[in-house]
């Protein structure tokens, strides 16, 4: 078995990311966020990857940060890995690609926080979630106390950060904090995989990233400057490819061809 505490493997169009630390339910160490932010900077410039999925090696998706390595660490140091795992999940939320977690087993913590940041969350049905920091002295410091605000609302983020609650794949289902679960026999890697297949199937990649782009890009601005930014990013789609293609497609009653180009086709 691989020392590399991140895998990466790419299949034609979409990337799987494996947190591999297996033994440990793949808590997070300094090396592997050291190796995620490689991974991240890399998949980014990889223009024939349009999806990236998220997941662990193992009984679980990720058990959160290693406290056996952060209980000497000092507030400098505790700062710089909060620093990197921004850099980690500012990739997850914002790239124009899909981003997917996996979840299966365990998505405490830190490890819940990586799967914040992904544009969809799948899990298995025998996976459980918390932000448990209050019980060791800890406040979330992957982004926590940001994202989960905006995905399941102020009063369930407010139970979950602070009373350190665990939950249920079901109940994150409810509350939003999950999109999909699956049976636990079932293969979670493929499912996400297949999850991103099909739904990357007859989009307009540059569609897609455009449209993630304003959502993430707007959500805290006053509903007149967020339409306004609308409003230039719908007429930057027009006279791309793939609008020309969607369009044309559509009328002649076939299969787009897109591409993912953002530059107008006219000579």
């Amino acid at each position: 078995m691989t020392d590399d505490q991140v895998i990466v493997e790419q299949d034609t169009d979409i990337a799987v990311v494996t947190l591999n630390r297996p033994d440990a339910l793949n808590a997070i160490t300094k090396d592997m966020l050291v190796e995620l932010q490689t991974a991240v900077n890399d998949l980014e410039e990889r223009e024939d990857l349009r999806a990236v999925v998220l997941t662990g090696a193992g009984r679980g998706f990720c058990a959160g940060a290693d406290l056996h390595e952060m209980r000497d660490i000092d507030a400098d140091e505790a700062e710089y890995r909060s620093d990197m795992a921004e850099e980690i999940t500012a990739f997850l939320e914002k790239t124009g690609k899909m981003t997917v977690a996996a979840i299966h087993g365990p998505c405490i913590g830190g490890g819940n926080e990586l799967a914040l940041a992904c544009d969809f969350r799948i899990a298995t049905d025998d996976a459980v979630f918390g932000q448990p920091e209050v019980h060791v002295g800890l406040i979330p410091g992957f982004g926590a106390t940001a994202r989960l605000p905006r995905i399941v609302g102020w009063a369930q983020a407010k139970r979950l950060l602070l009373t350190g609650e665990k939950i249920d794949a079901a109940e994150a289902e409810d509350i939003g904090l999950v999109d999909h679960v699956v049976p636990e026999t079932n293969d979670i890697r493929e499912e996400a995989v297949t999850f991103a297949r099909k739904t990357m199937d007859g989009q307009s990649p540059l569609a897609y990233e455009l449209t993630k782009r304003l959502l993430h890009g707007t959500r805290d601005l006053p509903l007149k400057d967020a339409l306004s930014k609308e409003r230039a990013y719908f007429g930057k789609i027009f006279g791309s490819h793939d609008q020309q293609e969607g369009v044309a497609a559509f009328i002649e009653k076939r299969d787009p061809e897109f591409t993912g180009n953002g530059e107008d086709t006219e000579e």
